[in-house]
């Protein structure tokens, strides 16, 4: 199976779960964005293909206007990233 099966199908299986929790899809960028009142969230999948298998990496990013204005203002960087398990997402 091509990497870009592999993220379509992924994308394609993960749209119900998107549209009940307001995520869109990009393709594109291979992740589910959300904006809110608050920041973003964001479910992103890093990926690696060799001869063999495809690696698939899903992490998520939650970004609170508030927090990063203040590590901002005082000089921090924040990492709002979380690997996840996407069994979690999926009804099993």
């Amino acid at each position: 199976m091509k990497l870009s099966e592999v993220k379509n199908e992924l994308l394609v299986g993960l749209t119900p779960f998107a549209a009940t929790n307001g995520f869109k899809i990009s393709k594109g960028h291979f992740l589910m964005n959300k904006k809110t009142l608050m920041g973003s969230a964001s479910i992103s999948f890093e990926h690696m293909s060799g001869l063999e298998n495809i690696q698939i990496q899903p992490y998520v990013e939650i970004k609170i206007d508030a927090i990063h204005n203040i590590c901002e203002k005082h000089g921090f960087n924040l990492n709002y990233t979380a690997f996840i398990n996407l069994f979690v997402l999926s009804p099993f």
